[in-house]
C-alpha cells in the first residue's frame, strides 16, 4: 500500500490505548484509508460519488458509507494493480452464489501478519 500511517499501529499496546484515543486513531485512519480507495480503484470512487460522500466532511464513522457486499462479488474492487495482487481471499459461496473477492498486495498481507501475531502475543 505504501501508505507510512498503518505502519504506525505496530508500536500501539493493542490493549493499552483508552477507547476514546482509539476512536481517533481509527477514524483518522479511516479518513485516510477511504482517500487511498478512492485516489487507487475506480469503481470505489464512483459507488462514492454516486452516494454523494464529501470525504473533506467526514467527522464521524457513520460518515463513511459501508459498502454492500453484493459489491465485492460483482465488481473486481481493488486498489492495487493487478500484478500487484498477491492474494485474493474469497467468500465460501454457499448455494451456488457468487463469491466476493478481496484482493490482496504483499505489503497488506504482511502488515495483517504482523498485526495478527502482535495482538495473539499480547493474549498470552
Amino acid at each position: 500500500m505504501n501508505e507510512p500511517f498503518f505502519q504506525d499501529w505496530l508500536e500501539y499496546e493493542p490493549y493499552g490505548i483508552q477507547l476514546n484515543q482509539k476512536h481517533e486513531i481509527f477514524l483518522s485512519a479511516m479518513k485516510q484509508l477511504t482517500e487511498w480507495h478512492i485516489t487507487n480503484c475506480s469503481e470505489y470512487k464512483q459507488v462514492l460519488k454516486t452516494l454523494d460522500v464529501d470525504t473533506k466532511k467526514i467527522e464521524k464513522l457513520s460518515d463513511i458509507p459501508f459498502l454492500p457486499v453484493r459489491l465485492f462479488k460483482e465488481f473486481d474492487l481493488k486498489s492495487t494493480s493487478k500484478e500487484n495482487i498477491f492474494k485474493t481471499l474469497t467468500s465460501s459461496g454457499t448455494s451456488g452464489q457468487q463469491v466476493s473477492k478481496i484482493y490482496l498486495d504483499r505489503e497488506t498481507a504482511l502488515l495483517q501478519s504482523k498485526v495478527l501475531s502482535r495482538l495473539i502475543r499480547e493474549l498470552l
